[in-house]
């Protein structure tokens, strides 16, 4: 299955924005979930995570689980995965609804990467029940 979107697909989700605003916004957040990121391939989270403000980064990783965090942290240079490891040590306790904002930036910005061609975002069709 991939989260790159048809023109059809364009069309539905703007169609239920239109008709309700808030069940668009669910459908839409629920099509691709922050774990869908550790499907996706090398390159295409390199470029996307380039593009992240790093602050965003630690927050968004703090939630995290550790085979998505890893995978996150391994397509960076040693030194910054570090230097995100060490911020990420230093922040203590994040409330959950900031990781779930930051988490929430980095998944907008991944729709609007692939809406533009820059980046790929595909899961297997075996992740999902």
């Amino acid at each position: 299955m991939t989260f790159t979107r048809s023109a059809s697909e364009r069309r539905i989700v703007a169609a239920l924005f239109e008709a309700d605003e808030a069940i668009g916004q669910a459908i839409q957040d629920n099509m691709l979930t922050f774990e869908h990121l550790h499907a996706v391939d090398d390159r295409s989270l390199q470029t996307l995570m380039r593009s992240i403000d790093s602050e965003v980064l630690v927050v968004a990783l703090k939630g995290a689980d550790e085979r998505l965090r890893g995978k996150m942290l391994g397509g960076m240079t040693a030194r910054a995965a570090q230097v995100v490891q060490n911020e990420m040590d230093s922040l203590g306790p994040v409330r959950l609804a900031d990781v779930q904002e930051a988490q929430k930036t980095i998944l907008n910005k991944a729709r609007s990467l692939a809406d533009a061609g820059t980046i790929v975002l595909a899961v297997r069709a075996d992740d999902f029940i």
